[in-house]
């Protein structure tokens, strides 16, 4: 089992064949992976690229996201940005990334990529679901029932400023905690 979760990469636009094996063999053990690129400021452009060496050839096209469909994440005073948690100053809780999509548009993986650290906080923790699977299923198989049940997750509906559901906001969506992803088979899951 690998422990060590950290990949030296040089150039994350072109990583090597030893670079791009040690990050994707973290992923499949570890369902993670941290990569340091020695400090060296990265575009948006460059994280793309990176994304896409590993397979990550889909952005979600969120309300929030900037116009190339990558989701910057920092305080935002104006627009629909200050809505949401991720955008202000305020911690955010547990959750997992676009718990709020439809069933066709599941997060199956995502990248995030500090430029600023915060000057306090910034600290991130991060549960592998498989294990939580595997140790719910220790204390009984009703959890897994209830968290699998298509009806055990409900978010309500996003509605703008003037109560609608118009420019990307969405309705009500309702569904399981854990399932099996019908693309790959995996197990996939969302909270918030």
């Amino acid at each position: 089992m690998l422990r060590d979760p950290i990949v030296a990469v040089k150039d994350p636009t072109r990583l090597s064949l030893a670079e791009r094996n040690a990050l994707l063999s973290r992923i499949r053990k570890l369902n993670f992976v941290i990569y340091h690129c020695g400090g060296a400021a990265m575009s948006k452009h460059d994280l793309k690229s990176l994304g896409v060496q590993l397979g990550l050839n889909r952005l979600d096209r969120n309300p929030c996201a900037d116009a190339d469909a990558v989701s910057s994440v920092r305080v935002s005073t104006q627009g629909v940005k200050p809505r949401y948690i991720p955008y202000t100053d305020q911690p955010l809780g547990w959750h997992t990334d676009g718990y709020y999509n439809a069933d066709d548009n599941l997060i199956r993986s995502f990248i995030l990529h500090c430029v600023t650290p915060a000057p306090t906080g910034g600290v991130n923790s991060f549960l592998d679901h498989e294990i939580l699977y595997l140790l719910l299923g220790e204390e009984g198989d009703q959890h897994l029932a209830a968290l699998s049940d298509p009806t055990a997750f409900s978010i309500p509906p996003d509605r703008n400023a003037g109560g609608g559901l118009q420019n990307g906001f969405r309705s009500n969506r309702t569904g399981p905690v854990f399932s099996t992803d019908p693309v790959n088979r995996t197990l996939h899951m969302r909270y918030t």
